[in-house]
């Protein structure tokens, strides 16, 4: 990883800080509203978005709006007022998921649902979708908006599928895969795709760019769920293990059950109906079981290598993209050859380091 790039990103993500900020900071209230409550309001808000602990997390999706733009030409305000919208929706989400999760860590800090409950938890993450709303509509382009609310809409859709799906152990592997192509990847390939298209980058540039992201996302989101049941919290930044005891079917779970033996079969069943009444002990005492049978059955390594596929697919996308865009701006100066070659390489080591995650 280049300095070149990650001064980069530091330079450009500030700038996407002091937009998401700006956003926050704008007028809550109707006209005619006592400027006391406002100011009140403004400083209930302004806590709880401390707490939430904005821009400590990854980062990735304003990292990829950013790098995808720069890839393709100078950076433009559009690209900070996309980078904002899309990982404001991403962080609403994450509260929404929290109180559904009934998760008390993310990001080294205790959860908004914790701190303040349930109920003040999902009216922030409605107020930040509202602010989505806002921004969107100071992009010069109606198409992103479109898009943007696309995304939303396939999120959302997304995790209201997993929801139902809680407890189906009948769950395919290509359900699976449409629930977080929903749920993850259309967010990623969303945030490739207005990097390109807000760069001025042609509809089949642009495309190249989505297909990039949507396997990234996919491969992300399947490492997101082994991690959950192999990794730590303190590395992970969240509570971990909360899929086994919601019920949640992910990709590990699917192919354990396809392949185990009858009796490992009624184990996990009885297992994860028994799991959200297992103290916190109890749940460390048998996740070394849990992890020795999916080990046995080859389920960790199964999740993986699907991962690892979607990368590859990703790593394809990304020639493809770059050929896309030489043929686009014809030749550069010196200097701007060397700054895109840091970008692309910037992009090839974040895909790569997905399936590390």
């Amino acid at each position: 990883m280049s300095l070149q790039t990650d001064s980069f990103v530091a330079e450009e993500m500030a700038k996407v800080r002091e937009c998401f900020e700006e956003q926050l900071h704008s007028n809550l209230l109707v006209d005619g509203i006592s400027l006391h409550i406002e100011a009140q309001l403004h400083a209930l808000i302004n806590e709880m978005i401390g707490q939430l602990g904005i821009f400590r997390g990854k980062m990735l999706r304003p990292t990829l709006v950013l790098l995808c733009g720069r890839a393709c030409g100078p950076l433009n305000h559009q690209h900070h007022v996309i980078a904002a919208v899309i990982e404001m929706v991403h962080l609403a989400t994450l509260v929404h998921d929290d109180v559904l999760d009934e998760a008390q860590s993310r990001r080294g800090g205790v959860t908004l649902n914790a701190l303040h409950g349930n109920e003040t938890a999902v009216i922030l993450g409605d107020l930040m979708f509202s602010h989505v709303f806002q921004l969107c509509s100071s992009l010069d382009s109606q198409t992103f908006g479109r898009l943007i609310s696309s995304a939303t809409n396939a999120v959302c859709g997304g995790e209201l599928w997993q929801l139902y799906n809680r407890g189906n152990y009948e769950l395919t592997e290509q359900s699976y895969i449409d629930i977080i192509t929903c749920k993850t990847a259309s967010l990623m390939s969303l945030c490739c795709h207005l990097g390109a298209a807000a760069a001025g980058m042609p509809e089949a540039a642009c495309r190249l760019f989505n297909s990039f992201g949507l396997n990234l996302g996919i491969a992300y989101q399947i490492m997101d769920d082994v991690t959950d049941l192999v990794g730590d919290e303190d590395s992970a930044g969240k509570t971990l293990g909360t899929d086994l005891v919601l019920e949640k079917i992910t990709l590990p779970c699917i192919h354990f059950l396809q392949y185990a033996s009858p009796d490992d079969k009624k184990w996990w069943h009885d297992m994860a109906k028994s799991a959200s009444h297992l103290t916190a002990q109890q749940l460390r005492e048998q996740h070394q079981e849990i992890l020795q049978k999916l080990h046995r059955t080859g389920s960790l390594d199964y999740a993986r290598h699907r991962a690892a596929e979607h990368i590859e697919k990703a790593e394809q996308n990304l020639t493809e993209a770059r050929h896309a865009v030489s043929s686009e701006v014809g030749r550069l100066d010196n200097n701007e050859t060397m700054s895109r070659q840091g970008v692309w390489q910037r992009l090839s080591e974040l895909t790569t380091r997905v399936i590390r995650i």
